[in-house]
């Protein structure tokens, strides 16, 4: 059940453990050299961006897919650096196609029930907050068509990450992982009790 929306940091760490989508020695943050590299190469990232990847963008959980761990900061490089060479190689007539995404960031391809395609921000701006983007990926044979597919996926990324701790909630319920309070039996999954009990 979720309470008030996150808004800041605080907020964003205190949902994180009491939905126990982690735990708080599981918060892996990343440093600020990698930051600063970032911005050095693709501009200034929004506050907001930078304090949620200081809390837990760093590192990547093993066995997860692309698409079940992608908000992390290596994976956002990852992305960006491919959806930039896509777009290169797309490009044939080297138009100003890089004026739709010029100073952008790529921070998570998501599924399509958790907002879909390549999430994106616009960087160089000094910002507090910042608006995420959405750029259908499917959409890959005609560059016109791609770049006109750009529409606003969250006002906020502080929106962005309340979807993302949704998606990981329910990766980790599936999965088994999530850490559920039963009465008497604080150490066991949700799914391992159920079966015990049958």
């Amino acid at each position: 059940m979720k309470t008030e929306m996150i808004n800041n940091i605080e907020r964003l760490k205190s949902e994180i453990l009491r939905r126990r989508i982690a735990k708080e020695e599981e918060l892996v943050g990343c440093c600020e050299q990698d930051i600063d590299a970032i911005e050095k190469q693709y501009g200034k990232l929004p506050l907001a961006y930078k304090q949620i990847m200081r809390l837990w963008g760093g590192g990547v959980e093993k066995g997860l897919s692309v698409y079940e761990d992608n908000f992390r900061l290596t994976r956002a490089v990852s992305l960006t650096r491919w959806m930039e060479e896509f777009i290169f190689l797309r490009d044939e007539d080297n138009r100003a196609v890089t004026s739709e995404l010029k100073n952008v960031f790529f921070i998570s391809g998501r599924y399509a029930e958790y907002g879909g395609g390549a999430q994106f921000i616009k960087t160089g701006e000094n910002s507090v907050d910042a608006v995420v983007y959405c750029i259908d990926m499917a959409l890959c044979d005609d560059i016109d068509e791609w770049i006109s597919s750009i529409e606003v996926a969250f006002d906020s990324i502080w929106a962005w990450i309340e979807i993302v701790l949704d998606e990981k909630e329910e990766q980790l319920l599936r999965s088994g992982k999530l850490i559920q309070k039963v009465e008497g039996e604080n150490n066991k999954s949700f799914w391992s009790n159920l079966f015990d009990k049958q």
